[in-house]
């Protein structure tokens, strides 16, 4: 559900909703535009116009809460942002049971969350513009959540070393982007969860191959 759905059109003429409540409506409903125009039509085309349109306010309530097509535009990522990283902070996968349960919980929660929002993850994730400084921070703490789960799955195992590697938690989490990014290209956002098995077991092969990658680093073979 969109936070449009959960914020429906005002309705029409006098009703006893509060002005927090209408601008709560309005915002979200802007939002979920802008993510559906860049969805569809690209950054670079989509226009305040559009937004208002589709989100069916008027230009100046559109002025009132940002003041430009990409104040709009940063602050829907960030709002998809807080949805991605609350679901890769749930405590759902921490009580899996066995490392690789957790694993594939955790990926679990994340497909779950960018397919829950597909004109989001078509918008932010595969059709992102131009780098922006937020926009580029804010996928790196995505990253760095991921590595943290990963770290800490890792940790709670008797393994050598105590600690999972950070270019072993990065090769991770790279490969994760670009298996996600791939399947969003040729089968869209809506089926990522089919991917879960598949981001699990690369995962864990690069987790059962932590020791043997630290060591031959430090090597140098």
């Amino acid at each position: 559900m969109t936070d449009a759905e959960k914020f429906p059109p005002l309705p029409r003429g006098p009703h006893h909703l509060g002005p927090e409540q209408v601008a709560a409506s309005q915002r979200a409903r802007m939002l979920d535009a802008m993510a559906r125009s860049v969805a569809t039509r690209g950054y670079a085309e989509t226009t305040v116009a559009d937004v208002v349109r589709l989100a069916g306010v008027s230009r100046k309530t559109f002025y009132q809460q940002f003041a430009n097509k990409e104040d709009c535009y940063r602050a829907a990522f960030d709002h998809a942002a807080h949805r991605v990283t609350a679901a890769l902070n749930e405590e759902s996968w921490r009580a899996a049971g066995t490392e690789r349960k957790r694993i594939e919980r955790l990926y679990a929660s994340l497909t779950a969350a960018l397919a829950g929002m597909p004109d989001y993850t078509r918008a932010f994730v595969a059709a992102a513009p131009q780098p922006v400084d937020e926009v580029l921070a804010c996928q790196e703490r995505w990253r760095a959540t991921s590595m943290r789960a990963l770290g800490e799955i890792y940790s709670a195992t008797a393994r050598a070393p105590a600690e999972l590697p950070h270019a072993v938690a990065r090769a991770a989490v790279g490969a994760t982007d670009s298996l996600i990014l791939e399947h969003i290209a040729t089968r869209g956002p809506e089926t990522l969860g089919s991917l879960t098995p598949i981001l699990s077991a690369v995962a864990n092969a690069l987790l059962d191959a932590a020791g043997t990658i630290t060591s031959s680093s430090s090597t140098g073979d």
